[in-house]
């Protein structure tokens, strides 16, 4: 994954970047099929943790109330 959204500060703690916030798109040679193509909005990310929401692909069979 690579390229930060513009607009959106870099938090930064204890000297280091953490991606909260920021979107990240696929490189076009991404390989991980669960991946490729897709946009992911960085919903967590510190030193010990990332979460992250594709928003450009659909979730089959999953109600958002199940989430």
């Amino acid at each position: 994954m690579a390229s930060k959204s513009r607009g959106t500060a870099k938090r930064k703690e204890a000297g280091r970047d953490f991606l909260t916030g920021q979107l990240l798109i696929a490189m076009p040679n991404m390989s991980d099929p669960r991946f490729e193509r897709s946009v992911l909005l960085m919903c967590a990310h510190d030193e010990q943790h990332a979460m992250g929401v594709i928003i450009n692909k659909p979730l089959a069979d999953v109600e958002m109330s199940e989430l």
